[in-house]
């Protein structure tokens, strides 16, 4: 008989506990054909994961480059007008978002939202506005929350950049 994992109700599985490290968890009993036998403890690192969305326009050009440069190197994401994506941004945090990160996290997306990225925000003016460079500026806005452990900002379903401390 192999090993069974006992649910909560079970009365050899003890409560979640918080630590200085972390919350722990102690499983006890993990082969039934060995009832004597403990498993060892483990430390799971739990996070909570808080999610906004924001639209935005951008293009790809480096001013160094000449126009053939440019649209060999970037293709369609070199043109005068740009083009737009649907952002979503996920965060992850050690606890429960609070007011105040709410408020932080809130003001960050609304600076972004609906804007050509290239011509309103100054950072990328001088910098090129791609997933890793808009991932990395949000990230210098926020990195000051205590919170928070990590952003994931996903252009799209399959292309997206993940900054962790």
């Amino acid at each position: 008989m192999g090993s069974t994992t006992k649910s909560r109700q079970h009365p050899d599985f003890p409560p979640l506990q918080s630590t200085a490290q972390g919350p722990t968890v102690a499983i006890t009993g993990g082969n039934f054909a060995n009832p004597n036998e403990t498993a060892p403890k483990i430390s799971p690192r739990i996070e909570w994961i808080h999610e906004l969305r924001f639209a935005a326009a951008h293009f790809y050009s480096n001013s160094a480059w000449t126009e053939a440069k440019n649209r060999e190197i970037f293709g369609k994401c070199f043109t005068p007008y740009g083009h737009g994506h649907n952002y979503r941004l996920v965060f992850f945090l050690q606890v429960e978002p609070d007011e105040e990160f709410l408020r932080a996290a809130n003001a960050v997306v609304e600076e972004l939202d609906h804007q050509h990225l290239n011509f309103v925000i100054e950072f990328f003016k001088t910098h090129i506005p791609t997933t890793e460079n808009i991932a990395t500026y949000i990230w210098h806005k926020l990195q000051d929350q205590a919170q928070l452990r990590g952003i994931r900002l996903y252009e799209m379903d399959d292309l997206w950049v993940t900054i962790r401390k």
